[in-house]
């Protein structure tokens, strides 16, 4: 009896050794991963640990919320477990606020106000029904002004007195979608024409269905690379830039050497103040395109944000060399040439942008500013009556200042 129990023993013991060194192996690799920033193939790692038994959900939703910052793979695991625990208020809680990070406004909505009755003197809930009710507002405003612009797109021509583009465009579209709709009818798994369907539903300015369907194709596969890339822009669109960029995250996942994903992702990581990762993505895009002049204007708008106006300089000289006919590109280092003190510089600049562009108000406002720096009063008014004249929104109350 003692040998059997202690055989027992052993290999209980032997099993929990077994379990306990995969889970640090299996930590191992993920943390290897983690350091050389393979976000994405450690969170892989993680999903592995997952369907073996050796971590929970929320384990992985964690992990994809604060390593990857993508709500939407948070959401896979957070819906799974307010689900399993529907009374978890922290469960529900956590799906709410990443419904909100995902334009789900509706739907953190609902699970705010589930949280209400489970708790109804909480303070904080009510604060937060409160935030996600103006944000909702906010969402259905922008809505209403994209499908707007929209259908103006296809009003703008007349074929006939009898019928407009505008409604000739809309019967093409709305039989499309019902010819859409019967295939996905035969096959609710063709991500394709969900996705197809989306498309017709901007068309026919109704976006909130376009970005529904979008979000149906990429439940389906989550790597089809037109639905992240459609999703990406239209969050971008609503400046949802955090979310923009998990998804521009995912298609370099795809893509890792499309220089257009970096420059977009820098863009959105620009717009969140994320410099540092900007800069990084914006040399990789430029490493991989160095013929596209974008790329360079976003990395002086960086360099110029840390006072590298040197630096600015250099990569608008190197965005006049690719297009020198664009006005614009002189103005901008003109700009960077007057906040290192170099007046003269500057006004040369602006000289070249006004030989390209005669009526470009701003050129002259800009002559102008650098005149009145340089104590010239007199010549800088001659200019600011001439951007006054050309509409210049800046110039009128300069003009008022020192040109009485």
């Amino acid at each position: 009896m003692l040998r059997k129990c202690f055989i027992i023993l052993v290999c209980a013991s032997f099993s929990y050794a077994i379990y306990s060194q995969s889970y640090d192996e299996y930590m191992t690799k993920a943390d290897s991963l983690i350091e050389i920033q393979e976000y994405y193939k450690a969170y892989d790692v993680y999903t592995q640990m997952l369907e073996s038994g050796l971590i929970s959900e929320y384990i992985r939703a964690d992990y994809a919320q604060f390593y990857l910052e993508d709500p939407d793979l948070a959401l896979l695991d957070y819906n799974y477990l307010v689900e399993a625990y529907p009374d978890d208020v922290f469960y529900r809680r956590m799906r709410a606020s990443n419904r909100e990070d995902v334009l789900d406004f509706k739907g953190a909505l609902e699970d705010y106000q589930y949280i209400l009755e489970l708790e109804p003197d909480t303070v904080k809930v009510l604060e937060q029904i409160s935030d996600c009710e103006k944000k909702y507002d906010e969402y259905l405003e922008f809505l209403e002004g994209f499908n707007n612009r929209t259908k103006e797109s296809l009003m703008l021509y007349e074929t006939s007195p009898e019928i407009s583009q505008y409604e000739q465009g809309i019967e093409e579209y709305l039989f499309q979608i019902d010819s859409l709709n019967k295939i996905i009818e035969q096959n609710e798994e063709d991500y394709n024409s969900i996705y197809n369907r989306a498309i017709c539903y901007v068309e026919i300015g109704d976006a909130q269905k376009a970005y529904d369907d979008v979000n149906l194709a990429l439940e389906i596969n989550s790597s089809f690379y037109e639905g992240l890339f459609f999703r990406a822009y239209f969050r971008s669109i609503f400046e949802a830039y955090d979310v923009a960029a998990a998804d521009y995250s995912k298609l370099i996942n795809i893509e890792p050497d499309s220089s257009q994903l970096y420059g977009f992702r820098a863009y959105t990581y620009l717009e969140l103040d994320l410099e540092k990762r900007a800069m990084k993505d914006i040399e990789r895009a430029i490493f991989l395109d160095s013929g596209y002049p974008d790329y360079y204007y976003l990395r002086a708008i960086l360099k110029y944000n840390n006072s590298d106006y040197r630096g600015a300089r250099k990569d608008c000289k190197t965005m006049i060399e690719l297009d020198p006919t664009d006005s614009q590109l002189y103005l901008n280092r003109a700009e960077y040439y007057y906040y290192d003190g170099r007046l003269r510089k500057s006004n040369k600049d602006c000289r070249k942008a006004i030989e390209l562009d005669s009526d470009n108000g701003y050129a002259y406002y800009s002559i102008g500013v650098n005149m009145i720096e340089m104590g010239k009063t007199k010549k800088a008014c001659e200019f600011l009556r001439i951007a006054v004249s050309l509409n210049d929104p800046n110039s009128q109350e300069l003009l008022d200042e020192y040109c009485k």
